[in-house]
């Protein structure tokens, strides 16, 4: 027997004992180990795969058995297809679960799962839709989904609970993302990483500190936890549990240490108030070609709840969004909380003016209410409406031409309130946001020096700015969605859209420096290019993607990087006030095709001193 085996036959024997009532749920107080069940552990995660031999089942379902009689709930993985792939016929990986199912007692499963780090591409959605439905004709245990980082759920994706792993993910980053989990009003486990840096260690130093963030995140919302624990050489939790590589050992003390700390959490007290609150991002505005700024949130119908991204929210808790549904609901929350409010703040460096939000919904619930107000303070929502009944409705907050409306920022506030309702009172369908924008009088953008005399400027397309500073070429094949700009491929002819911007400054500037980040395919026939010039016309310095694609592997012919200039030994570009950046997309198939460039933003600096 090898010494792994002779490990985990110990642990088993040293862990059987009398019966045991079993936890009624998980909750942030229980925690459990990838792959095993050891005794500081309130639940398994075992991963059962299509059966080699005979004894493979008999052996898991007495696993399941033991797990139970020491009074924990067993979580338990269906590893029976292939991810990501999903190449074989569906037939076969409903036979392997049902060899699965057909040796265990499901009685004993608090819950299935799906494999891990799944994907919805190459048939995945129905792959995993498909073997959800079969399952759940089988037994009422809940089954959760388990996608791969970074993607968030399906919105069309059936499950009855989540798993997520994003290990390193700092603090903000990974509220935000717990929450578009939460909202689904399912239940959520989050695996983290303790695992000592090796082999089997994906990240930084700063993992262990995001580990440490999101612990206190999962307390804030109740979440359960379980941890990827393995040693960095043979990535067994076996060997972890008594491996003595000082930094393995550092590792296992500081989490059973949180463990136990975390194990006797009155959760009584949780979802903590905190969680019913989230700061939103500003919505940077600027128009279109007609100088129109609109903005969209469908919350019925879009692939992820943005809405937790843009949106200030006093009632997080309160919120149920059902992408299968398409339906936003706002109900009473856990604490007995009946209102809840959705800011949006809107800001741009254009004089905005006629502002209109339109919202549109459902009211169900008796006593229910709801109101949309626009502000440019942020405190008093002067301009507003509102309704008391039910059924259908449709509100708009004009602010036509009022003088009191006027300024670079302003705020949109969605309230509801829940009334006497207990189930689902109020449905949000969709939130339409518009203004006018006053471009500049001029095309240019002016360069500010700081204290340390560095000039610096970062655009990264989240508005159409562009068109009301830069000068565009082709401005017809230009594409724009939030966060980049690109072009395509036209049949018949070639394709070439260009931006140049010009930069001014009070004080001459040197060693000016611009960065490009972009993408394309050599199999659509795609390369961009960057360009500075002193007067709009022909660039003086160029880089291009042209020659710098992969050269290999799945991705050969693709091109994804930053394209640089650096004038700091060009003579031409010192002592200037003025200068221009050429931003360039080309394709050359001749073809139709999908976006085939991507600018997802671009960065200058240069110094005056």
């Amino acid at each position: 027997m090898s010494g792994i085996a002779k490990t985990v036959g110990v642990l088993l024997l040293g862990t059987i004992c009398a019966s045991a009532e079993l936890p009624g749920r998980l909750d942030f107080s229980t925690v459990g180990v990838y792959g095993t069940c050891f005794d500081f552990c309130d639940y398994s995660v075992f991963k059962l795969r299509t059966p080699k031999n005979d004894t493979y089942l008999p052996h898991m379902a007495r696993q399941l058995r033991e797990t139970n009689s020491r009074g924990k709930l067993n979580l338990v993985g269906l590893y029976c297809f292939d991810r990501v792939t999903y190449a074989k016929p569906m037939s076969e990986y409903i036979g392997a679960i049902d060899r699965v199912l057909a040796g265990i007692d499901m009685g004993r499963v608090h819950a299935f799962f799906l494999g891990e780090e799944n994907v919805t591409w190459n048939k995945g959605l129905d792959v995993l839709n498909g073997l959800y439905d079969h399952v759940k004709s089988r037994t009422d245990v809940p089954i959760y989904q388990w996608y791969s980082m970074p993607m968030l759920h399906h919105p069309k994706q059936r499950a009855d609970g989540w798993i997520i792993d994003p290990y390193g993910m700092r603090r903000e980053a990974f509220r935000r993302y717990l929450m578009k989990y939460v909202v689904l009003g399912k239940p959520v486990i989050n695996c983290l990483h303790a695992t000592p840096e090796g082999r089997f260690s994906y990240h930084n130093s700063a993992a262990h500190d995001a580990t440490v963030e999101q612990m206190a995140v999962c307390r804030e919302f109740n979440v359960p936890m379980f941890f990827f624990c393995v040693d960095k050489t043979h990535g067994s939790p076996y060997i972890w549990l008594h491996s003595d590589d000082p930094e393995n050992v550092r590792i296992r003390e500081w989490l059973l240490k949180e463990i136990s700390r975390i194990r006797v959490t009155d959760t009584s007290t949780l979802p903590a108030t905190s969680a019913d609150y989230s700061s939103g991002r500003p919505v940077a505005v600027a128009g279109d070609r007609e100088h129109r700024f609109s903005f969209r949130e469908t919350f019925a119908t879009v692939a992820e709840p943005s809405f937790i991204d843009d949106a200030f929210i006093n009632g997080f808790l309160s919120l149920r969004w059902d992408g299968v549904a398409e339906a936003l609901h706002i109900r009473r929350g856990p604490s007995g909380r009946d209102v809840v409010e959705l800011i949006y703040h809107f800001v741009s460096e254009f004089e905005l003016s006629g502002m209109v939000a339109e919202l549109n919904g459902s009211v169900a619930g008796d006593g229910a209410r709801v109101s949309v107000g626009v502000s440019v303070n942020g405190h008093s929502f002067g301009q507003s409406a509102s309704t008391a009944g039910k059924g259908d409705f449709t509100l708009v907050a004009d602010g036509g031409d009022s003088a009191a409306l006027v300024g670079k920022e302003f705020w949109v506030r969605l309230r509801m309130e829940a009334g006497s309702a207990t189930g689902e009172a109020i449905r949000l369908d969709g939130l339409n946001v518009a203004c006018g924008v006053a471009p500049p009088e001029k095309r240019e953008i002016d360069l500010s020096s700081n204290v340390d005399g560095n000039v610096s400027y970062e655009e990264d397309f989240q508005t159409q700015a562009h068109l009301h500073v830069a000068e565009i070429t082709n401005l017809t094949e230009l594409v724009w969605e939030r966060g980049y700009v690109g072009t395509h491929g036209i049949k018949g002819k070639g394709n070439e859209v260009t931006m140049r911007q010009r930069f001014v400054s009070a004080t001459p500037l040197r060693e000016i420096r611009v960065a490009m980040d972009s993408s394309g395919h050599r199999a659509l026939g795609s390369f961009n290019s960057l360009g500075l010039s002193l007067d709009g016309g022909e660039p003086l310095v160029t880089d291009t993607s042209r020659g710098k694609e992969e050269k290999e592997g799945k991705a050969k012919g693709r091109y994804q990087g930053t394209l640089e200039l650096d004038t700091s030994e060009d003579g031409r570009f010192s002592g200037v006030k003025a200068f221009w950046v050429h931003l360039t997309m080309a394709n050359t198939c001749g073809a139709k095709t999908r976006t085939s460039n991507r600018i997802t933003g671009y960065r200058v600096s240069a110094k005056t001193r």
